[in-house]
């Protein structure tokens, strides 16, 4: 009897597919991942029960009501997103003759697929991104030719609220080689009551010999929990620099990794959250490393108060054959109150000797000589607990290139403090 539901639960699922108007090789493709998610596993996060991630079901939606494309004579890429009802792409006439390609995914699938076809993930590790493959509903291919070099940061946003039921947002971006650019994505909630599901993956595919500078920021209150995946594919000498910015007031799951396939190729991986209430967070960071002489740093800064909860895994993969490689991690929490729970996993995985590799993990409280030397100066006890976990994040939160932006998170860090450090600490 359960075989049989479960088997026509799944012909359901095809035919939902299967009605789906849209390039004949993508329907292909999203049946495959349903029918591999079958027989994979949810993610294997260290620490983080399998309950945590919920059953996912078909969108009950697959276009988005309203998109536009602007041609605009400003020099700056911005793509806007609101939930599944309208996406608006300004894209410089200048860039779109020197070759750049801007468009939403499934326009791509059908005009360009010499780039959607060929680099859209095709074997997922696990039933989660398998299941992404087979259900997103929405996405972006940003394709960056040979030699552009780009002044200004390419913006993407995407604003989330009752309107949509999921959302599975997928954005490909491929670069061509020489490219140097900046890319800032920015996710956040309108209301604070919706109750919208959300798997969002970023798939960045360097060229060589690139420099991509990538920073996302991500301020979600709805009630689901939420699951991102940032990947990046480096080729030979690129560099990705990614730095992620979790403010976020609902349970979240992440994972940001970068293979580094390119002799010589470089990743710097840079992670900063806050987690407070009966919050949970688990985040995962990855450097695999495959090409010779490949560098990778991992870099972790984590607050906790009231009964929040983060989960640090780091992990650094060295594979046989990757002669050279240097792997770096490092984990730090800051507890600011006696009922915040905090576990940061440093895990090395080394199948090469020619190699460098190391670790750090911390967890701890403020320093009562840190404390004590502020409130020598006339601070309150609340007031010198606030600046030092900013000064515990601002030497990475001020790499942000946008200054707008750098100004409402570091607002929206300071709302959180006050109200929550009065009541986190014992």
């Amino acid at each position: 009897m359960i075989k049989t539901r479960r088997s026509d639960f799944f012909k359901r699922q095809l035919n939902v597919l299967a009605d789906l108007h849209e390039a004949e090789w993508l329907t292909e493709h999203r049946k495959k991942a349903l029918s591999v998610s079958r027989d994979l596993d949810w993610p294997d996060y260290p620490r983080v029960l399998k309950t945590t991630f919920q059953a996912i079901s078909a969108p009950s939606s697959w276009s988005l009501q309203e998109e536009k494309t602007f041609l605009t004579e400003k020099s700056q890429i911005r793509i806007e997103q609101s939930n599944l009802s309208s996406l608006k792409i300004y894209l410089p006439r200048e860039l779109q003759k020197l070759g750049v390609v801007v468009m939403n995914l499934f326009e791509a699938a059908e005009k360009r697929p010499d780039l959607v076809q060929r680099y859209l993930q095709k074997d997922p590790h696990n039933r989660l991104l398998a299941i992404h493959q087979a259900y997103w509903n929405c996405g972006l291919l940003i394709y960056l030719p040979n030699d552009l070099h780009l002044e200004k940061p390419i913006e993407i946003s995407l604003t989330v609220d009752n309107y949509a039921s999921a959302i599975e947002q997928h954005i490909l971006f491929i670069t061509g080689s020489g490219v140097t650019a900046t890319v800032v994505q920015t996710t956040k909630s309108s209301t604070g009551l919706e109750k919208v599901q959300l798997n969002s993956v970023f798939d960045l595919i360097a060229g060589p010999g690139s420099r991509l500078d990538c920073f996302a920021v991500d301020q979600l209150n709805h009630s689901k929990i939420s699951y991102f995946n940032r990947f990046s594919r480096l080729g030979v000498d690129a560099e990705v620099n990614w730095l992620l910015a979790e403010m976020n007031l609902n349970n979240l799951v992440g994972e940001c990794s970068a293979i580094l396939n390119g002799n010589g190729s470089k990743a710097n991986l840079r992670v900063v959250s806050l987690a407070d209430r009966k919050q949970k967070q688990a985040l995962m960071t990855k450097l695999i490393h495959i090409g010779q002489h490949t560098t990778g740093n991992i870099n972790q800064r984590g607050v906790i108060l009231q009964d929040g909860r983060l989960i640090y895994n780091a992990v650094g993969k060295i594979v046989k054959g990757a002669h050279g490689a240097n792997s770096e991690q490092s984990s730090r929490i800051l507890l600011l109150s006696p009922t915040a729970t905090g576990d940061a996993n440093p895990i090395l995985l080394i199948d090469e000797n020619d190699v460098e590799a190391g670790h750090a993990a911390s967890i701890g409280r403020v320093s009562p000589e840190q404390l004590y030397y502020l409130m020598s100066r006339g601070l309150t006890v609340d007031r010198a607990r606030q600046l030092l976990v900013k000064g515990f994040f601002d030497d990475l939160l001020d790499r942000l290139p946008i200054d707008n932006l750098r100004v409402e998170l570091d607002q929206a860090l300071e709302r959180r403090l006050l109200t929550n450090v009065q009541k986190s600490v014992s």
